[in-house]
Formats: C-alpha cells, structure tokens, sequence
C-alpha cells in the first residue's frame, strides 16, 4: 500500500519482487530502527531492475520506513503512519517452505546432510557440486538444469551438508563453512566486529545484490575462481585476511593450503572446498580494500584490491597486498608490500612504487580492458597512500563508497486554474493507478502467468550464434537422445509451408521515404534462416524445438548440431565499414539551400569571413537494448476452424494479427490476439513480438495442440537489436562571438542490422527533428543506411529523438569547447524565437514538411529552470570544487530538448454500462505502465460526471482485457500520445452514453424522491435506466469512440529542460550524478501522478544511454556478447541523480502564437475535398486536447548528464577543442580520455591542470536565463498568411492521409 501512495509501479512486472526485497530488507535489518542514512546505506534495492519508474518512487517507499523519515507525498498529499509489524506482517505460506526434488533427466541428484553422506556420494570426475546455484547466471555451462547426456554428472547439491554450513570463531580466527552464503557471513561478521572483520563485511556487501548473496556461497564462488577465473570480490578480501582453504582432493582426503595458493592451483584435478579460516587480527591490524566495476553497485569488479596491515606504532610491520579481477585469480603484491614495510602511511610515495606497479601489470590477462585494469591498479594504490588514518577504522574514501548515497527528492506539478478544467474531476487529478494494489501483491496476471491449458506444449528457438557463418544441416540426434518421448518436435526453415519470410515489406504501417523503396531482400525477415544461407547475425534462428516444458525446449535447442558450419566472411557491426543497405541509396535532409550551406562552410574554412569559423567534430553513439523486464512471450490455441487464439505480449493486437493472417493464409477473422497487460515494451513489442508469436502458432497448427513460448533473455536480446548504432561526423560555419551557427553539415551512418524494420523511419525523425530548439537556417544531413551483422533495430523510447537531440547538443557543446564560450550563451544565441509569424521548424526531405512553431514555450520554460535550479550560483559552486580538488572534478549543464507529437488517430474504446452501475471499458490502447486504463477512466467518469450531475466513482470501471474480437482495429501503443488519444475516443463514447442516459435522468430524480433522497447517484441513473425500458427489452447502454483528429490537432510541440551536475573520479572514471533538475511542460496533467512516474522513467531509462548500455560483440564472429544482466547493465536504484527533482509546469499562458491553429482550422474551408470529411472528426474537449505528452519526451533531457560530464572532464585538464564524449560514457572508456593518453599516473599527477573553457568563461558579462521572449503576434497577421500558405495546409493533409 506504501508504494502505490508513491506511485511506485508501474507496468508491475517488477513490482512483486521489489515489495518482497523491501520487505525482506526491513525485517532482516530491522529497518523501521534506521535513519534514513542507514537504510540507503543498506543498499537493499541494488539488485533489483526497473525499467518503468526511474526508482524515484521505490526509494522514497523504502525511505518512509525509517525511524527519522523526511520523506513526503509530493502527489497525493497524504500522510503515512508508522509500520505496525505485529498487525502488518503476513505469514510465511507455507507451501513456499515444500521443498521440491527432482531427479528428471539426471542419473542421480543427491541432497546429503552430513559431510559423511557428502563423501559416499561424491565421485570425483563424475559429480557436479552446487548450493545455491547462482553461477548459472555467469557460466551457462554451469547450469545443473542440463541432460545428463550433456553433463555426463550426477548433481550433488551441498547446501544442507551441515558442516559446511556453520561458522567457527576461535582463538582470533573464523572458519567459514563453504556452503554458507555471503549474506549470512556479512552478519557474522557484522556481529564479531573488528578491525578485520568490519572491513571486510562492508566489501562484502558490495557484491551482487542481497538476493544473490542470500543464495550464493562462499564455495561456489570461490570454485569459479579456481575453475573459470572468475572476477571474484570474495576471493581478494579473504586471500588478504590470511585465508586458508580446506578441501577434499581427487582421493577422497582432506587437504589444506593458503587460499592465494589454492586458487592459483589450476591442475584441473576435482576437489570439494570445505571451509576457509581467516585471521580476524587484532589491535594493530587493519584493512582497507576498493574496488571499481561498470556500475557502481550490482556488477562485477573490473578490477579490486585489498591491503591488510600490521602497524606498530603508526609504522607498517607487516602487510599482504591482494588484487583480484585483473588475472584468472588473485594477485600478491609483493612488490608493494616490500615498498611499504617499515615505513609510516606518512611516509609512503607513488614515485617509490612506480616499479612495482608496473611488474604487476605484466601479470593483468591480456584483452581488450587490460589498459583499465592496469590504471585501476595505480589508482587504488594512490588511494591507499591518501589513507592517512590507518589506525582508525577503515574508511572508504571512493565515490561510491559504502553509505555515501544521501538522496533527496521533489515532485511538483501546476495546480489546475482555468474552469473548464477544473469541471472535468476526476480527471486531471492525481490518482493511484486502478491496478497498482494488484500490481503489489502479484495478482496482476502477464501472459506467462495464465494457467496453461491441458496438453500444452512449449517453443524454443534453435539459434546460430555467429553471423556470417552458414551451415548444411542440422542434427537432433543428441536431443532425441536427451529428451526422449519430451521432445515432440523439431522445426527448420525445409518444414515451413508458407514460405520463408515474415512479409514486413507488404504490412508496412508508414509509408516508405519518397525515393527510397525498401527491396524484399532488406524489408523482410526469415522466419528460420535456411541451411547454406550466411546468417544475418548471431542468434538469429534456424529453426525451433517443441517439448514438454519450456526448460526442456531450451535444453533441446541447445544440443541440435550444426552439420557443415563454415565461415562465410567476417563479422560486420561496423556501421562506418558495414555495406549500405540493399537497394538504399543515402537519405538527405535540409534546411535552406544544399549549395548555399557548402558554400557558407567552404567560404570559412578559407577564411573569407573574420567573424565566421569552421567547428569540426564528431558524435558517435552505440546501441541501447529495450531491455523490458517481460520477456517476449505468447500462448497460441488452436481451434476447431483451422485458426488461433494468440495470448501475447504486444503494444497493439492488430498489427501482429494482420503479419500472422498474411503469413498464416488465414483470414483476419480467424485470428484473435488477446493480451490484458504488458510488462513494459518501450517499443521493442510493436513488432519483436511477431516473429516467436508465428513460430508458435506454425507450431500449434501443426502438432494440434496449445504451444507457449517464453524467450529467455539471451534469445530475446539477440533477436532485438534495440536502438540503433550510429557513427557521424559533421563541421559547421559559426559566428566567432556567439557560436551562432551559420551553416551546418552532417554525415551519418546508421546502423539498422539484418532488416528494415522501421529504420527508415527512424532516419527521418533524426533527419527531420535534429534542428530541434533551434533555428538553423542553412542545414544538410546526409544519412546511410547500414545492413549489419547484428538483429533487427527497432524502436525504443524516443526513437529517432533522442539521436537527434543528442546530436544537436553534442554539436552545442563542441563548439562551446571550440570557442571557449559557455555552452549556455551558444545554446541561447541559437534558440528559436519565441514569436515569429508562421516560422518553421524541421528539414525538409522526409514524410512530413517543416513545421509551424507553434506552442513554444522553450524560453520562458528555460528562464525559469535557470532561475529555480540557482544554476548560476550552482555553477559558481562547481568551479570552486575543481579549484580545491585535483582528482575529483564537477560539472554542470542545462540543456533543452523539443519533442514533435503526432496524434495519427486510429484508436478505438468501448463503454459498457451494466445494470448494477459498473462500466466496462475496452480499448484498443495498450496498457503497458503508462497509466492508460486509469486516465481513460478518469475521462469516462468525467464526461458522465459533467454531463449528467452526478459522481461517477472509478472503482466502478473494469477494463476488458484487449483482443481483436471486442475491437478489430486500432494503432499500436507508441509515439507517447496514446493515452491522450485513447481519452478522445473514451470521451467520445462517453458523450454517446450520456445521450443514451440523460432521458431517464427524471424519472431517477423521481425514484430518488420517493426513496427520501434529495439528490440522486449513479446507480440511480442506471436503475431508472433499466427500468425505463419495456420489461422485455434490456436498454442498450453500450457505446463506442473512435479518434479521428482534426488536422490542427495533430501535430504539436512539447519542450522541456534539464539541469544536471555530476561528479567524476579522474583516476578511475568512475561518475556519480548529484543533481538532475528536470522542468517540463506538459499543460495540465491528465493525471499527475501518472505523469510524473512517466516523465522520471524517461529520464532513468535514457541516463542508462547515456552512462552505462551498449550492446557488444565479439568482432571476429558477431557473437552478441551482452545477452544477460551479467554483461548488459541498465541503471539500478543507485544510478539515479543523487538530488531528482521533476516540476511538471503548465505555461499555456506565456506560449507564443505564431499561426498553426488559425491556418489548420481554416483547412476545411480552403480544401473544398474535406467538406464531408471534417464532419467525421473527434472534437474532443479543449481541457483534454491540451494535455502533452510524458512517456518518452523527457528521455532527452538525460543529455544534460552527458553534457554535464563534458565539463567535468575538461576541468581535469582535457582539451575542449578536441574532446568526443562517448555514449555511453562508462568508467573504462572516461579513464581514457581523463588520462590523456598517460599510461604511468605519475605522469598525470605531475601534469599542471591545463585551463579549461569554463574557466576562460568567467570573466565574460554573461548570465544564462534572460532570453527575451519577444511580442505576441496580431489576429490579423494570421489571416494575412491563411490565403498564401493554402497550398502548404492541402500538402500536410495529402501527406497524412485526409486527402
């Protein structure tokens, strides 16, 4: 209930397993006895993933819980009291505790008690030991869940060996049984304390998260040391605690050996590691260890380090120096140690350890991170020398040290002051969303949590994992062996009946690029690659395998052979060296004149022009998954008529119906897709989801039987490239003093993958929308599109957008650098005006002419955001800290963004009224978290309120589950308007039913009156309605709305603005966001509290482009390399801005006017053709029309993280004139450009800081935020231009379809 008051779910999908984890968290720790301080330093939430809700809300819920809570309910405004356990608490269910065994599949899978049963049943060579299992999710090899044909092992599972699971303290040291999990080590080690103990308990609980630690032993972890080299934590700090390791060799018999030396043993001889003892210290020793991954919290270390020391009286007696991460396992430092015995912390110097540090980094594994490895080994070392008190308790000093995370949150949104508006309760009013409860407690059903039906069968794809590659054949003999009578079927590309390719190309939604036909070898996509075909990329499949169980489906696709794999050619995921699509020739986009702009950039280059100059640069960015947290998953029935029944995950039912009836030679009739919700899709389900939704129903309609599939997430990540991967240089003609640009050229490469999908769209939002806030008169784009060896592209959040925004603002900030000017006086000296009459904004090129300025509320929104950021005293703040502090710098940045909406129309919703006076309302939106069902039942309940004088209470709405019987048409659910135009269409239908309600509305007043009541209710109304009628009649209380928009409708603008400032470790290109400031004009909200979660989720989601995601591969292969949350890392709840405030702000009244309404409402009389027409069109409600959109709009806004970054990295002394930010910016990849090419830090310490832009920019008369706004435009000025422009309104509504 605490987190539906803070609005903390979202799609849901996640949302059960942060309430247990919560709650878990609180009682294991006692969390309501914390501060706030205390609970954050827990970390309790860092292995849980969100994609939705940007964490906000779900850290805010765990905060509430402390004893000292600050925390408040910015939204609802409504108090929380303290946690009752004794009354709040439920009980354990206890069928949670049945313990199941199976022995499937397995010639033995034994549980011994005793570490005697461990003896009798363990084989050395023959059996494989687990306890908690969760190397699985590093090693897929290590997956117990194998056939024993693969494994050729019998499984013996040790975690209830007693021995092997207790703890010993005796005479100063700990012997730690091998089964006992890191979670129940942190808490003895929190209870005995100590100078080594404490030290080493809070480096333990760093690794993973706490649902891992609560599982994962210390045995299995160090075992993957000893057997895979794994990049262990565990295995540095308890080698640096003088561990000492107990274990059964291949005979049987116990041994023991120092633990350094027993994971540096690699003789490939089988043991069972039985316990490690540690020497817990005394007075005089202590500890100290760092470590550094790809995310500050929940990944594993790219390198770490521990230093355990003796002292006597302040000087070093004796040390151990381990590393770990950097080798297949740990490292002494015996150079290092030499070096500081015998001296005092005092004494110690980098220059003496040169030496040391670098024969260490002849051991570092050689690959592509060794170069970060060997930095971060400098690093930790020079850290260890700033540890002045080391006779203190040992204290983290790091940027993401251990309780350093102090948030603070604010929500605010503009409070409701016209009257229209205000008429239209429930709506526009924060309210919790209707499913949220459910969401909380698990009883919202996904498509994967309905009952499967009798003689259900289950699909899994059989995929190749290098691209390039082709292969002649494929061999299931090892998976009939395995599987027996469970595997039922094996599918390939010869089986299919009704050809080889998914027919994109002729189901396309929007029309092609004029002069850009896109071929059916590069617009469609094969459903299984057939056998001598080189495959497109790696994991695409090959054909499919129907068992009995979805595990056992994987477990048969895995062990299909691949008969005559032969490498075709090399791998290319290059998009600067990848081949040009097939049949595409480069898209080109403008502003102003093609020659004039070249001729503007060649004239500067040659200096014709004192006051212009020529800024060059790049901008390069890779590819971000949708990484929904649902994977892609379908049920399909067959009926008796030849058709199906698809249960699916899906952002719209009528798209994959019309791709799998066209496929399928079925008519539309005989499909029905059906989905109630979805858990999360950001794009990656309006078309990934058909291909494994038709392998089934293939499947389905050939064995006769129901067949689920549930894509695990390495198959899902492979068969969805995300968002696209781009490369782009560009150069631009700018005016020396302002960086006004001029003239601007860009040259890009996209890359799409293996098939269009929708890239060509995609292209022309980047094409079209690049010019963003600004106004650039003089612009040519260049794009080429790319055929890669890697998964189709798709859409994710703020497609085509956020390339363009990032691309715009990296352009700002290059030639801020370039010029030595404030990036703020270049973005201003380049905004649009705020009025100019019939201005355009856009190229030209693509689907849709430029458009009207029209709405724009950027400047007075950014003199705001200015102003109530205290950007320039923040700024003033940041240049202080970089004064004082060399290895840590500061930056900060405010950057704008613009978002073109488009409301296509399209959608359909349905009002049903029964007789008790609940409502049913079915949609052809898609409920996937964005709150849909819950403002569409706001709009309902408001028309009915307004409309008919009484409450209409939205507990009393149900919402149908959507399916292609209930509403056959509608647009998929995208693009972020869908809820506002799922409203229009509910609001239609509402005004139909009040019709249809108001002529009974005497006859409830008279009902009322003889019931003694002076007002009537809702039910009143129904009741009079039902009894109105002929008794043999029931009254038609059903209505449906549909959304036609009027062409002024619909196109508009939404603008927001960001402040962000971020801190950066210049040794170890670690970075931690403070503060992110977002301001955003949505007009009134529909729901507020909806909307907010929105607009934060935005932002998380597009931070993680730009700090942490990218999808990599193996460059020789193809091989797809980030598959899993292992290798592939989106932000957690520790990634956020440290400081997040988001104020949802109405400025409809300080917008300028610059004609669009008056030339588009003129339309209709100018275009005779649309008489008829414009008859049709949705009316909709003023209030309503002028609510923007937050779903993905406020993910550009995340740039100003990225852009903030910048000047934290040229106030550590880079060069602004040449510094190319990455995207994502990780650590390893900041540590290159924060070293500048330095390979010893001796050479970076010695280096004088180098005088940045900002510091240059100081003493310019310069003050961001005082943008003029400019004047209001005159009636009479539109209706001059309405005449002229009548050519450009028939284009517009010829280019979307009225005409």
């Amino acid at each position: 209930e605490r987190l539906v008051q803070f609005q903390g779910t979202q799609c849901g999908f996640c949302t059960p397993g942060m309430i247990m984890q919560m709650w878990g968290g609180l009682k294991q720790h006692k969390g309501t006895e914390k501060t706030e301080a205390e609970l954050e330093g827990l970390d309790l939430m860092a292995g849980n993933l969100c994609r939705c809700t940007g964490y906000r809300p779900i850290s805010d819920t765990l905060k509430s819980f402390a004893k000292d809570t600050t925390v408040k309910d910015h939204v609802l405004g409504k108090p929380f009291g303290v946690y009752d356990e004794k009354k709040a608490d439920p009980k354990f269910p206890e069928f949670l505790g049945e313990g199941k065994e199976t022995k499937d599949y397995y010639k033995a899978w034994t549980r011994p008690k005793t570490l005697a049963e461990l003896k009798s049943v363990w084989k050395a060579g023959e059996s494989y030991i687990i306890s908690g299992h969760t190397g699985w999710g590093v090693y897929d090899d290590l997956a117990a869940l194998q056939p024993i044909e693969k494994t050729a092992k019998s499984v013996v599972q040790i975690d209830r060996v007693a021995e092997l699971k207790t703890i010993e303290t005796k005479e100063g040291k700990m012997t730690i049984g091998a089964s006992v999990t890191l979670n129940e080590l942190a808490k003895a080690l929190e209870e005995k304390g100590g100078s080594i103990a404490t030290p080493v308990r809070q480096h333990l609980t760093l690794i993973a998260g706490h649902q891992v630690r609560n599982l994962g032993s210390i045995g299995g972890n160090l075992m993957m040391v000893k057997t895979k080299g794994f990049a262990s934590d565990l295995a540095t700090i308890l080698s640096a605690a003088d561990g000492v390791a107990t274990f059964l060799n291949a005979k049987g018999a116990t041994e023991t050996m120092a633990l350094i030396e027993f994971l540096n043993t690699k003789d490939g001889q089988p043991v069972v590691l039985l316990s490690v003892t540690i020497a817990l210290g005394g007075a005089s020793d202590t500890m100290i260890s760092y470590r550094a991954g790809i995310r500050p919290r929940n990944a594993y270390s790219m390198a770490n380090c521990a230093f355990r020391l003796s002292l006597d009286g302040g000087v070093i007696k004796s040390a151990k120096v381990v590393l770990g991460a950097v080798a297949d396992a740990p490292i002494l430092a015996e150079g290092i140690v030499k070096i500081i015995t015998g001296k005092s912390m005092g004494q110690l110097k980098i220059t003496d350890m040169v030496d040391a540090m670098e024969d260490l980094a002849k051991k570092v594994k050689d690959d592509d991170h060794k170069p970060y490895r060997v930095k971060l080994i400098q690093a930790f070392v020079h850290r260890f020398i700033g540890w002045k008190n080391a006779g203190e308790a040992a204290k983290d000093t790091s940027l993401h040290a251990k309780g350093s995370r102090h948030s603070k949150t604010m929500q605010t949104f503009a409070k409701l002051t016209d009257t229209d508006t205000k008429k239209l309760a429930p709506l526009f009013r924060a309210h919790p969303k209707t499913t949220a409860l459910g969401q909380t407690t698990g009883d919202s059903k996904f498509t994967d949590d309905e009952a499967k039906p009798a003689l259900c069968l289950f699909m899994a794809y059989v995929t190749m994992p290098y691209a390039n590659h082709s292969f002649a054949d494929l061999d299931d003999t090892k998976a009939k062996d395995a599987l027996g009578s469970s595997l039922v079927a094996v599918y390939s590309a010869k089986d299919l009946t009704n050809g080889l390719y998914i027919r994109w190309n002729t189901n396309r939604k929007f029309p092609e690029l004029k002069g850009h036909p896109v071929s059916d070898a590069f617009g469609n996509e094969y459903v299984f690659l057939p056998a001598g075909v080189p495959c497109q990329y790696g994991g695409q499949p090959v054909g499919c395998v129907v068992a009995t169980s979805q595990r056992l489906a994987e477990i048969g696709a895995s062990l299909i052979d691949f008969v005559g794999m032969k490498k075709v050619g090399p791998a290319k995921v290059d998009p600067k060296t990848a081949p040009e699509a097939p049949g595409m020739t480069p898209f080109h986009f403008n502003r102003g004149d093609v020659k004039k702009t070249g001729a503007i950039i060649a004239d500067a280059k040659e200096s014709k022009d004192s006051g212009t100059a020529v800024v060059c640069g790049d901008f390069n960015k890779k590819s971000q998954a949708n990484f929904y947290i649902e994977p892609q998953t379908c049920l399909v029935i067959p009926d008796e008529r030849g058709g199906v029944q698809v249960n699916m995950a899906c952002q719209g039912a009528a798209y994959p119906r019309q791709l799998m009836c066209d496929y399928l030679n079925l008519p539309q009739s005989h499909v029905i897709v059906n989905f109630r919700r979805v858990g999360g899709g950001f794009g990656g389900k309006i078309t990934r989801c058909v291909p494994s939704a038709l392998v089934s129903s293939i499947c389905a309609l050939k064995l006769k039987k129901p067949v689920s599939c549930a894509l695990n997430r390495p198959v899902d990540m492979a068969l969805n490239a995300g968002r696209q991967e781009l490369a782009s240089t560009w150069d631009a003609a700018v005016d020396t003093k302002t960086g006004r640009i001029k003239a601007l050229h860009v040259d890009m490469d996209f890359a799409q993958g293996s098939h269009m999908d929708y890239g060509d769209l995609h292209i022309n939002m980047i094409g079209q929308c690049m010019d963003m806030v600004y106004k650039l008169d003089q612009v040519h784009v260049e794009i080429r599109l790319k055929q890669t060896h890697d998964g189709p592209s798709t859409a994710v959040r703020s497609p085509g957008h956020l390339e363009a925004v990032m691309l715009i603002e990296t352009i700002m900030d290059q030639i801020a650098g370039a010029l030595s000017l404030p990036p703020e006086l270049v973005r201003e000296a380049n905004f649009h005006p705020h009025f100019k009459a019939l201005s355009t904004q856009g190229l030209s090129g693509g689907i849709l002419p430029p458009a009207i300025v029209e709405g724009n509320s950027l400047i007075p929104l950014w003199n705001k955001l200015i102003k109530e950021s205290k950007y320039v005293e923040r700024k003033a703040e940041v240049l202080d800290f970089n004064k004082k502090n060399k290895l840590r710098k500061r930056g900060i940045s405010v950057t704008p963004a613009k978002y073109g909406m488009v409301r296509a129309g399209g959608h359909a919703a349905r009002i049903e009224v029964l007789e008790d006076g609940s409502m049913q309302i079915s949609t052809s939106a898609c409920e996937m978290g964005q709150g849909i069902h819950t403002k569409i039942g706001q709009t309902a309940c408001a028309v009915l309120r307004a409309k008919l004088g009484v409450d209409v209470p939205l507990n009393m709405v149900r919402f149908v589950a959507q399916n292609t019987h209930t509403l056959s048409y509608g647009n998929g659910t995208g693009g972020s308007t869908t809820s506002e135009q799922a409203c229009f269409a509910v609001e239609e239908a509402a005004h139909l039913m009040v019709a249809k309600l108001e002529p009974f509305l005497k006859l409830a007043k008279k009902m009322a009156a003889e019931k003694g009541k002076d007002a009537i209710e809702w039910v009143d109304v129904i009741k009079a309605g039902f009894k109105g009628v002929t008794p043999f009649w029931s009254p038609d209380f059903s209505t449906q709305g549909f959304y036609r928009p009027e062409i002024k409708d619909i196109l508009y603008e939404t603008y927001g603005a960001c402040v962000s400032e971020v801190e950066v470790d210049v040794l170890t290109g670690e970075t931690k966001t403070l503060f992110s400031h977002v301001m955003f004009d949505c007009a009134p909200c529909l729901n507020p509290a909806v909307d907010l979660g929105q607009v934060e989720g935005a932002f998380v989601m597009a931070l993680g482009q730009m700090l942490l995601e990218e999808r990599k591969h193996d460059k020789e292969t193809g091989e797809l390399l980030s598959t899993n949350t292992w290798s592939y890392k989106p932000p957690t709840i520790y990634d956020i801005p440290e400081e997040f405030r988001v104020d949802l702000v109405d400025l409809r009244h300080a917008s300028s006017e610059n004609g669009w309404d008056w030339l588009m409402g003129g339309v209709s009389r100018l275009v005779p053709a649309l008489g008829a027409f414009h008859k049709s069109f949705t009316k909709g409600s003023r209030s309503l029309k002028s609510s923007r959109a937050t779903g993905e709009p406020p993910a550009l806004l995340a740039y100003s993280i990225l852009s903030a970054l910048r000047q934290a990295v040229i106030a550590a002394g880079q060069d602004p004139k040449k510094l190319t930010m990455p995207v994502p910016a990780t650590p390893e990849k900041l540590s290159k450009l924060l070293w500048k090419g330095k390979d010893k830090i001796t050479d970076l310490l010695d280096e004088k800081a180098a005088p940045s832009a900002e510091a240059e920019a100081e003493v310019q008369d310069f003050v961001p935020g005082e943008k003029a706004l400019g004047t209001s435009m005159s009636p009479f000025i539109h209706i001059a231009f309405i005449s002229a422009t009548g050519a450009m309104a028939y284009y517009v509504a010829k280019k979307l379809g009225y005409l």
